[in-house]
Protein backbone atom coordinates (compact mmCIF):
# COMPACT_ATOMS: atom_id res chain seq x y z
CA UNK A 1 0.00 0.00 0.00
CA UNK A 2 1.14 3.64 -0.19
CA UNK A 3 2.76 5.11 2.91
CA UNK A 4 2.78 8.68 1.93
CA UNK A 5 1.42 10.61 -0.60
CA UNK A 6 2.61 14.29 -1.24
CA UNK A 7 -0.47 16.60 -2.13
CA UNK A 8 0.42 19.73 -3.85
CA UNK A 9 -2.01 22.60 -2.75
CA UNK A 10 -2.64 25.50 -4.95
CA UNK A 11 -5.35 27.97 -3.13
CA UNK A 12 -7.38 26.80 -5.96
CA UNK A 13 -10.87 25.47 -6.12
CA UNK A 14 -9.19 22.04 -6.57
CA UNK A 15 -7.31 21.51 -3.27
CA UNK A 16 -10.40 20.05 -1.53
CA UNK A 17 -10.72 17.48 -4.37
CA UNK A 18 -6.86 16.88 -4.42
CA UNK A 19 -7.26 16.30 -0.76
CA UNK A 20 -10.40 13.91 -0.88
CA UNK A 21 -8.53 11.41 -3.66
CA UNK A 22 -5.36 11.15 -1.21
CA UNK A 23 -8.00 9.87 1.27
CA UNK A 24 -9.50 7.62 -0.68
CA UNK A 25 -5.66 6.58 -1.58
CA UNK A 26 -4.44 5.85 1.62
CA UNK A 27 -7.57 5.09 3.58
CA UNK A 28 -6.60 1.85 4.59
CA UNK A 29 -3.07 2.22 5.15
CA UNK A 30 -3.18 4.66 7.94
CA UNK A 31 -0.34 6.75 6.65
CA UNK A 32 0.78 10.01 6.13
CA UNK A 33 -0.42 12.76 3.96
CA UNK A 34 2.36 15.74 3.18
CA UNK A 35 0.35 18.64 1.87
CA UNK A 36 2.55 21.44 0.23
CA UNK A 37 1.82 24.80 -0.54
CA UNK A 38 4.32 25.91 -3.22
CA UNK A 39 4.14 28.98 -4.93
CA UNK A 40 6.07 31.26 -7.36
CA UNK A 41 8.41 33.71 -5.75
CA UNK A 42 7.95 37.22 -6.90
CA UNK A 43 11.70 38.47 -6.42
CA UNK A 44 12.38 35.47 -8.64
CA UNK A 45 10.37 35.60 -11.20
CA UNK A 46 11.31 39.79 -11.07
CA UNK A 47 14.98 39.09 -11.47
CA UNK A 48 14.14 37.18 -14.84
CA UNK A 49 12.23 39.83 -16.46
CA UNK A 50 13.48 43.59 -15.29
CA UNK A 51 12.91 45.02 -18.97
CA UNK A 52 10.58 44.93 -22.05
CA UNK A 53 12.55 44.84 -25.60
CA UNK A 54 12.49 48.26 -25.25
CA UNK A 55 14.36 48.84 -22.52
CA UNK A 56 11.13 49.77 -20.52
CA UNK A 57 10.88 48.21 -16.47
CA UNK A 58 7.95 45.88 -16.53
CA UNK A 59 8.13 44.33 -12.97
CA UNK A 60 7.72 47.42 -10.18
CA UNK A 61 7.71 47.41 -6.79
CA UNK A 62 3.66 47.77 -6.41
CA UNK A 63 4.23 44.94 -8.74
CA UNK A 64 5.82 42.66 -6.81
CA UNK A 65 3.99 43.62 -3.31
CA UNK A 66 0.96 42.52 -5.74
CA UNK A 67 2.26 39.08 -6.56
CA UNK A 68 2.96 38.70 -2.80
CA UNK A 69 -0.42 39.72 -1.48
CA UNK A 70 -1.97 37.39 -4.03
CA UNK A 71 0.25 34.33 -3.01
CA UNK A 72 -0.73 35.35 0.66
CA UNK A 73 -4.73 35.33 -0.15
CA UNK A 74 -4.07 31.92 -2.01
CA UNK A 75 -1.83 30.40 0.84
CA UNK A 76 -4.99 31.57 3.49
CA UNK A 77 -7.51 29.96 1.62
CA UNK A 78 -5.59 26.34 1.10
CA UNK A 79 -4.48 26.74 4.65
CA UNK A 80 -8.38 27.22 5.88
CA UNK A 81 -9.09 24.08 2.88
CA UNK A 82 -6.17 21.74 4.61
CA UNK A 83 -7.49 22.64 8.14
CA UNK A 84 -10.91 22.03 7.55
CA UNK A 85 -10.49 18.62 5.79
CA UNK A 86 -8.59 17.03 8.65
CA UNK A 87 -11.11 19.11 10.98
CA UNK A 88 -13.84 16.68 8.69
CA UNK A 89 -11.95 13.52 8.64
CA UNK A 90 -10.38 13.46 11.75
CA UNK A 91 -7.03 13.08 11.17
CA UNK A 92 -4.41 13.88 13.25
CA UNK A 93 -2.17 16.98 12.11
CA UNK A 94 1.64 15.80 12.89
CA UNK A 95 5.50 16.21 11.19
CA UNK A 96 5.31 12.74 10.20
CA UNK A 97 3.21 9.62 11.20
CA UNK A 98 3.32 9.45 14.70
CA UNK A 99 0.96 6.46 14.77
CA UNK A 100 0.68 3.79 12.20
CA UNK A 101 -2.95 3.00 13.39
CA UNK A 102 -4.22 6.44 12.14
CA UNK A 103 -3.93 8.45 8.83
CA UNK A 104 -2.09 11.35 9.83
CA UNK A 105 -1.89 14.33 7.92
CA UNK A 106 1.10 17.64 7.29
CA UNK A 107 1.46 20.78 5.92
CA UNK A 108 4.58 22.94 4.71
CA UNK A 109 4.40 26.60 2.59
CA UNK A 110 7.21 26.78 0.25
CA UNK A 111 7.75 29.61 -2.27
CA UNK A 112 9.88 28.68 -5.06
CA UNK A 113 9.75 27.03 -8.17
CA UNK A 114 6.15 25.53 -8.49
CA UNK A 115 6.98 22.02 -10.91
CA UNK A 116 10.92 22.06 -9.57
CA UNK A 117 9.94 22.12 -5.68
CA UNK A 118 7.03 19.33 -6.27
CA UNK A 119 9.18 17.48 -8.46
CA UNK A 120 11.57 17.03 -5.82
CA UNK A 121 9.52 16.48 -3.16
CA UNK A 122 8.23 13.63 -4.54
CA UNK A 123 10.73 11.67 -4.61
CA UNK A 124 10.34 11.19 -1.05
CA UNK A 125 6.91 9.97 -1.54
CA UNK A 126 5.05 6.93 -2.65
CA UNK A 127 2.84 9.08 -5.22
CA UNK A 128 1.99 12.40 -5.86
CA UNK A 129 -1.88 13.63 -6.22
CA UNK A 130 -2.56 16.71 -7.80
CA UNK A 131 -6.44 17.96 -9.23
CA UNK A 132 -7.05 19.60 -12.64
CA UNK A 133 -7.88 22.96 -12.61
CA UNK A 134 -7.62 24.46 -16.09
CA UNK A 135 -5.42 25.30 -18.85
CA UNK A 136 -4.33 28.76 -17.20
CA UNK A 137 -4.17 27.58 -13.90
CA UNK A 138 -1.10 27.06 -11.25
CA UNK A 139 -0.46 24.20 -11.80
CA UNK A 140 -1.65 24.13 -15.35
CA UNK A 141 -1.62 20.43 -17.10
CA UNK A 142 1.66 21.61 -19.16
CA UNK A 143 3.02 21.74 -15.63
CA UNK A 144 1.35 18.46 -14.58
CA UNK A 145 2.81 17.00 -17.19
CA UNK A 146 6.11 18.10 -16.11
CA UNK A 147 5.95 16.62 -13.04
CA UNK A 148 5.05 13.27 -14.29
CA UNK A 149 8.20 13.48 -16.52
CA UNK A 150 10.76 14.72 -13.45
CA UNK A 151 9.27 13.06 -10.33
CA UNK A 152 10.32 9.23 -11.40
CA UNK A 153 6.82 8.49 -8.89
CA UNK A 154 3.29 7.96 -9.76
CA UNK A 155 0.91 10.68 -10.41
CA UNK A 156 -2.54 10.65 -9.69
CA UNK A 157 -4.59 13.28 -11.46
CA UNK A 158 -8.42 14.18 -10.99
CA UNK A 159 -10.37 16.39 -12.76
CA UNK A 160 -11.52 19.00 -11.00
CA UNK A 161 -15.20 18.10 -10.29
CA UNK A 162 -14.48 14.42 -9.08
CA UNK A 163 -17.03 13.50 -6.74
CA UNK A 164 -14.94 11.31 -3.82
CA UNK A 165 -15.07 7.76 -4.96
CA UNK A 166 -13.66 4.08 -3.73
CA UNK A 167 -11.15 3.49 -6.43
CA UNK A 168 -12.76 -0.20 -6.55
CA UNK A 169 -12.85 -0.77 -10.34
CA UNK A 170 -9.73 0.17 -11.95
CA UNK A 171 -8.72 -0.06 -15.89
CA UNK A 172 -5.28 -0.61 -17.29
CA UNK A 173 -4.58 1.14 -20.59
CA UNK A 174 -2.19 -1.47 -22.05
CA UNK A 175 0.61 -1.01 -24.17
CA UNK A 176 3.89 -3.50 -24.34
CA UNK A 177 5.87 -0.02 -23.72
CA UNK A 178 8.44 0.52 -20.63
CA UNK A 179 6.08 3.68 -19.86
CA UNK A 180 2.74 1.53 -19.45
CA UNK A 181 4.99 -1.40 -17.71
CA UNK A 182 6.03 0.88 -14.80
CA UNK A 183 2.49 2.57 -14.63
CA UNK A 184 1.37 -1.07 -14.02
CA UNK A 185 4.21 -1.90 -11.48
CA UNK A 186 3.27 1.64 -9.65
CA UNK A 187 -0.11 0.84 -9.08
CA UNK A 188 0.16 -2.40 -8.03
CA UNK A 189 -0.69 -1.59 -4.29
CA UNK A 190 -4.19 -0.40 -6.07
CA UNK A 191 -4.73 -2.90 -7.92
CA UNK A 192 -4.50 -5.61 -5.19
CA UNK A 193 -6.96 -4.27 -3.37
CA UNK A 194 -9.26 -3.29 -6.05
CA UNK A 195 -13.00 -5.10 -6.67
CA UNK A 196 -11.85 -5.24 -10.17
CA UNK A 197 -9.25 -4.81 -12.49
CA UNK A 198 -10.09 -4.14 -16.79
CA UNK A 199 -7.21 -4.00 -19.51
CA UNK A 200 -7.89 -2.57 -21.84
CA UNK A 201 -4.90 -3.11 -24.95
CA UNK A 202 -5.56 -0.75 -28.13
CA UNK A 203 -4.31 -0.97 -31.54
CA UNK A 204 -4.06 1.38 -34.27
CA UNK A 205 -3.34 -2.04 -36.97
CA UNK A 206 -6.90 -3.29 -37.49
CA UNK A 207 -5.30 -6.06 -35.79
CA UNK A 208 -7.89 -7.17 -32.85
CA UNK A 209 -6.18 -10.68 -32.22
CA UNK A 210 -2.86 -8.38 -31.50
CA UNK A 211 -4.37 -6.39 -29.05
CA UNK A 212 -6.37 -9.44 -27.22
CA UNK A 213 -3.23 -11.19 -27.01
CA UNK A 214 -1.49 -7.83 -25.41
CA UNK A 215 -3.67 -7.65 -23.26
CA UNK A 216 -4.24 -11.17 -22.15
CA UNK A 217 -0.15 -11.35 -21.33
CA UNK A 218 -0.68 -8.48 -18.78
CA UNK A 219 -3.59 -10.51 -17.05
CA UNK A 220 -1.41 -13.59 -17.03
CA UNK A 221 1.40 -10.59 -15.33
CA UNK A 222 -1.30 -9.70 -12.69
CA UNK A 223 -2.38 -12.92 -11.73
CA UNK A 224 1.30 -14.06 -10.70
CA UNK A 225 0.53 -10.95 -8.11
CA UNK A 226 -3.17 -12.59 -7.22
CA UNK A 227 -4.44 -10.02 -9.02
CA UNK A 228 -7.60 -11.67 -11.04
CA UNK A 229 -8.47 -9.23 -14.30
CA UNK A 230 -10.77 -9.19 -17.23
CA UNK A 231 -8.90 -7.97 -20.51
CA UNK A 232 -10.34 -6.63 -24.07
CA UNK A 233 -8.74 -6.03 -27.10
CA UNK A 234 -9.58 -2.37 -29.08
CA UNK A 235 -8.83 -1.47 -32.39
CA UNK A 236 -9.05 2.36 -33.25
CA UNK A 237 -7.72 4.99 -36.33
CA UNK A 238 -4.94 6.70 -34.58
CA UNK A 239 -6.69 9.85 -33.82
CA UNK A 240 -9.58 8.26 -32.13
CA UNK A 241 -7.99 5.82 -29.46
CA UNK A 242 -8.62 8.50 -26.98
CA UNK A 243 -12.48 8.69 -27.58
CA UNK A 244 -12.45 4.81 -28.31
CA UNK A 245 -10.23 4.12 -24.70
CA UNK A 246 -12.55 6.70 -22.43
CA UNK A 247 -15.97 5.60 -23.54
CA UNK A 248 -15.02 2.15 -23.11
CA UNK A 249 -13.36 3.01 -19.27
CA UNK A 250 -16.61 4.59 -18.92
CA UNK A 251 -19.13 2.06 -20.07
CA UNK A 252 -17.49 0.05 -17.50
CA UNK A 253 -17.77 1.77 -14.71
CA UNK A 254 -13.73 2.10 -14.11
CA UNK A 255 -12.60 4.71 -11.33
CA UNK A 256 -9.39 4.86 -11.81
CA UNK A 257 -7.32 4.44 -15.43
CA UNK A 258 -3.77 3.44 -15.18
CA UNK A 259 -1.29 4.51 -18.34
CA UNK A 260 1.72 5.18 -18.91
CA UNK A 261 2.79 8.96 -19.83
CA UNK A 262 4.66 9.07 -23.36
CA UNK A 263 6.58 11.90 -24.16
CA UNK A 264 9.96 13.66 -22.86
CA UNK A 265 11.10 16.66 -21.59
CA UNK A 266 13.29 19.11 -22.57
CA UNK A 267 14.02 22.57 -21.05
CA UNK A 268 10.39 22.52 -19.80
CA UNK A 269 9.39 21.92 -23.26
CA UNK A 270 7.44 19.50 -23.22
CA UNK A 271 6.24 16.67 -26.45
CA UNK A 272 3.56 14.13 -25.11
CA UNK A 273 1.96 11.94 -27.33
CA UNK A 274 -1.70 12.77 -28.33
CA UNK A 275 -3.29 10.51 -26.13
CA UNK A 276 -1.29 11.39 -23.26
CA UNK A 277 -2.19 15.61 -23.87
CA UNK A 278 -5.72 14.36 -24.33
CA UNK A 279 -5.48 12.70 -20.86
CA UNK A 280 -3.46 15.82 -19.24
CA UNK A 281 -6.37 17.77 -19.98
CA UNK A 282 -9.57 16.02 -20.62
CA UNK A 283 -9.65 12.75 -18.72
CA UNK A 284 -13.15 12.35 -17.66
CA UNK A 285 -12.03 10.25 -14.21
CA UNK A 286 -8.98 10.35 -12.27
CA UNK A 287 -6.19 8.42 -13.76
CA UNK A 288 -2.07 6.94 -12.37
CA UNK A 289 0.64 8.35 -14.73
CA UNK A 290 4.05 6.95 -14.72
CA UNK A 291 6.48 8.15 -17.11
Amino acid sequence: MFRTVLVPQTGQSTDGTALEAANALMRESNGHLSCVYVHDDAAAIASTMQTDAMGVPVVTPSLITALNEEANTQRSRAREVFGSFCKKNCISIAEQNPNSRALSASWKEVSADVVATIASKSGYHDAVVMARDGEFAVPSPYDIGSVVVASGRPVILTPGTWKPGSFERIAIAWKETSEAARAVAAALPLLKRAKDVLIFSVTEERAPDTAREMARNCSIYLKQHEIFSESRGLVADKEDVGAVLFSEVMAAGADLLVLGAYGHSRLREFVFGGFTREVLFDAPIPVLLMH
